[in-house]
């Protein structure tokens, strides 16, 4: 029913011949080809979409409020169920320890979830970090032994932890948006970024408005980031592949310089 409303959403906002593109986008997925991300049509607002207006920081909130992005007793979306990051958790757990992660600032942290099972019992200093404010009251109930902050990525300063995690965040934000996050990231003291990316066969990237989604792959263009320090598979079929990549501060720097020139 979720992906049958969604596809009558997708439908009314961009008509038949993005949708059919869209259905194509659901059957090669597991194999990392969209197909639809060719034909996106720039100069196509979004502000015309159901959701999506100028500002970001409502559009978040609506999306959640309105439970558009609701699998099961999840609001944060497929990410963030349990049943789906269950590999994921295990890893980043056994990546924390290795690497010495015990304290994390976790942006967009959304419901927290998978990250309890993630970090139970390890010494680790978290803060979860989110824009919705009906996210942080609830997981300051749930969640209490963990602290939680209304965080805006692109506004406030990051604090002083060993590792920024972003998780399923910036494939909803503007190119122009991804850059003032990762420059707050590169202008703070956090040594280590895990961020995820789509690893994709065949995809175009491109613009959003920030609050809309696309396949997101930072290893082509303009991004072009590489050499990733390791990397953690985050996702189960018939899901489009995608990987957790953790990369120093000067890494990003440079990644960034590059991008500018």
């Amino acid at each position: 029913m979720i992906v049958l409303r969604n596809i009558y959403f997708f439908y009314r906002r961009e008509g038949i011949f993005r949708t059919s593109l869209k259905l194509f986008d659901f059957l090669l997925r597991p194999f990392g080809v969209s197909i639809s991300s060719y034909f996106y049509f720039k100069n196509r607002s979004l502000k015309t979409s159901l959701y999506f207006t100028d500002n970001y920081k409502y559009n978040f909130s609506k999306i959640y409020i309105s439970r558009f992005w609701k699998t099961g007793k999840n609001l944060s979306g497929t990410g963030s169920d349990i049943n789906v990051a269950k590999y994921y958790s295990q890893e980043l757990r056994e990546v924390i320890k290795k690497k010495k992660f015990f304290s994390i600032f976790d942006c967009g942290c959304g419901e927290f979830g998978f990250m309890d099972e993630t970090i139970k019992g390890l010494k680790v200093r978290y803060i979860g970090g989110d824009l919705v404010n009906n996210i942080l009251r609830l997981n300051k109930i749930n969640y209490p032994n963990y602290k939680f902050i209304k965080f805006d990525i692109l506004k406030n300063n990051l604090p002083e932890v060993k590792l920024l995690h972003i998780r399923d965040c910036l494939f909803h934000f503007s190119y122009n948006d991804i850059l003032k996050a990762l420059n707050n990231f590169c202008n703070s003291k956090i040594k280590y970024i895990l961020l995820t990316s789509h690893k994709s066969l065949i995809l175009k990237n491109y613009d959003i408005i920030t609050g809309d989604f696309r396949y997101l792959d930072f290893s082509k263009q303009p991004f072009y980031f590489k050499n990733e320090i390791l990397k953690i598979k985050d996702y189960i079929f018939p899901h489009f592949p995608k990987y957790s990549y953790l990369w120093s501060n000067p890494q990003i720097k440079f990644f960034l310089k590059k991008f500018r020139e």
